[in-house]
Order: structure tokens, then C-alpha cells, then sequence
């Protein structure tokens, strides 16, 4: 069994049972859309219904709408506004199949749960008899039944990153959203990689490689010693004997200045006289009724000290 996952951009991390419906909760499709037997094929879903936090997702595939008796996935973890793969295994006999995705939202009393589905056809070489009344013989031929008969363009791809510019400091990260679409042909795997990466900046991929069309959250981490400036970055995929690039810049800040202790010290000088301008301001009479005070002692004091002293008796 094969799971293979592609999601897309910033994910949240707290969990609520909010769901806001739309008209197709969960939209499901089939790659391709008629499938040989024997032949795996990719159950494509997108989630559309908006919920906060983590969602359980499980694929079936049967005879009947809602029906496992076929294959059953296993449980993985969705958000919404993502696009999923899942490669499901061939099925050895003819005929019409379902697809069904459903989602469980955790939440209080059990949560909320939505789903969407697809039905698809499984064809194989059928045998087609011709009688011919002139000669009455009787013709047997094998067709291979097809969805169509035209020539297939080549793959073809083209990348994207949104937004185009992010602005970071020294030591922080940076998150950019590549997008990956197809242009023609049968969707093959496209591995994401950067290219020109100075100094001081990393970068990462979540997922690195997906079929197109697929989404993928690119985040740029910078280093204390990342310098200053503006950082032109090439986002390169690789896929089908075929490269696409797609450009983006990151502005890496100055670094914060501080201030040195004598700039404290000296700064600090203003400060303190301000403060007992404002001191007197504020409490100007008591002040100079303590100084008055302090006058009338010293006055004192110092008369007292030129009272002449008595002449002893002889």
C-alpha cells in the first residue's frame, strides 16, 4: 500500500470542530480517469470545507458509493484549502467503481465529518464478433477498450512562488508558497531544489516532490550572521527529463544597534536634572518652607555661638 501526500502552505495548529460547508465539501477525482486493469491510479482530493487544526482523511474505493470491499487506505492527516494524492492499487476486474473520501473534523461530542466522491471505470481487452451473411463466416477480433484514441501531449510543468518578496531580521524565517501545475501529459513526480543559496540562508520543502498540480510550503530560514541586503533565490523542479525555474527575493534587515554603557551614562545625566526640575516644580512651597526653616536654625546656632561668656569672679 501506497500513501502519497501533497499539501500546501502555512499550516495552523490549534483544532476546532467549525466547519463551514460548501457545495462540494470535498471534491474527489480519479487519474486517470479510466483505468486498465491491473493498472494503479491516484485518487486526487482537494479539501474545501474550512476547519481549524488537523482533520482524519480515509479513501475507499468499492462496488458502491460508501463501499471498502475493494481497497481501504489508511488514515492520514488533512487541512483544509490542501490537495492530497493518494496512489490506490490496480483492480483485476472490469467494470464501474466509487471513490469515496471522507473526513472526520475533530472536535466536542464526537465532531463533524464530510466527504465527497467519484466513480471511475476499470476496461479490459473485451472480445467484439462480426458475421458477415454473404460468406456466412463468422470474424473474431480483440479491441482494447480507450478513452481515447488521439496522440497525448508531452508532460509539461510550470512553477510559481507567492509572494514574489518577503522581509526578514537576522535569525528569523521567512515562509513562500511554490505552486507546481501541470501544462500536458500524464502527471509524473516533480522534485523541488534551490538554487544560488548564499551564505547563512537555508531553505526547505514540505512536501519536496509531488505530481502536479501540488503545492508546496517553502521556508526560508536566516542565520545571526546572514548579511544585510537583498537575496535574489531561484526555486528549480525537476521532473520528466524536464527543468522549470521560478524566482523570488528575500530582503535580509540591518542589525539592531545598541546602545554603549558610557552613551547610558551620559544620556542618563539630562534625565536625573529633568527629574528634580520637575520635583521642585511640583512641590515648590514645601521646599522652600524647609529651607526657611533650615535658615532660621543655622541663625540660631550661630548666635548662640557668639554670646560672650561670663568673667570668672576673682
Amino acid at each position: 500500500m501506497i500513501l502519497s501526500l501533497v499539501c500546501v502552505a502555512s499550516l495552523p495548529t490549534t483544532t476546532s470542530s467549525t466547519v463551514v460547508a460548501t457545495s462540494a465539501p470535498v471534491d474527489v477525482s480519479v487519474v486517470p480517469p479510466t483505468v486498465p486493469v491491473g493498472q494503479s491510479f491516484d485518487v486526487h482530493f482537494t479539501v474545501n470545507s474550512q476547519f481549524q487544526g488537523q482533520a482524519n482523511a480515509t479513501v475507499e474505493v468499492g462496488t458502491c458509493s460508501g463501499c471498502s470491499n475493494i481497497w481501504k487506505s489508511l488514515h492520514m492527516g488533512v487541512y483544509f484549502g490542501y490537495s492530497y494524492d493518494v496512489a490506490a492499487p490496480g483492480i483485476s476486474t472490469p467494470g464501474k467503481y466509487f471513490v469515496t473520501v471522507l473526513i472526520v473534523i475533530p472536535g466536542p461530542l464526537g465532531g463533524a465529518a464530510i466527504g465527497g466522491g467519484a466513480t471511475f471505470e476499470v476496461v479490459a481487452s473485451v472480445t467484439q464478433t462480426q458475421v458477415r451473411s454473404s460468406t456466412s463466416r463468422t470474424t473474431t477480433r480483440t479491441v482494447r477498450e480507450s478513452s481515447t484514441t488521439s496522440t497525448q501531449a508531452p508532460f509539461d510543468f510550470s512553477i510559481s512562488v507567492s509572494p514574489t518578496e518577503r522581509t526578514v531580521t537576522p535569525g528569523q524565517s521567512a515562509a513562500y508558497v511554490v505552486i507546481v501545475n501541470l501544462i500536458s501529459g500524464t502527471p509524473v513526480h516533480v522534485q523541488l531544489g534551490i538554487k544560488n543559496m548564499p551564505a547563512g540562508i537555508t531553505a526547505s520543502f514540505d512536501p519536496q516532490s509531488g505530481k502536479p498540480p501540488y503545492n508546496s510550503l517553502l521556508t526560508v530560514s536566516t542565520t545571526q550572521s546572514a548579511s544585510a541586503g537583498q537575496v535574489a533565490i531561484r526555486v528549480r523542479g525537476t521532473g520528466g527529463g524536464r527543468e522549470r525555474d521560478a524566482n523570488f527575493t528575500l530582503m535580509v534587515s540591518g542589525q539592531t544597534q545598541t546602545t554603549s554603557p558610557q552613551n547610558l551614562s551620559n544620556s542618563s545625566q539630562p534625565n536625573q536634572a529633568a527629574f528634580f526640575v520637575g520635583l521642585i516644580q511640583q512641590n515648590g512651597l514645601v521646599i522652600v518652607g524647609l529651607l526657611v526653616i533650615l535658615v532660621v536654625i543655622v541663625a540660631v546656632i550661630f548666635a548662640r555661638s557668639r554670646k560672650p561668656k561670663p568673667i570668672p569672679k576673682p
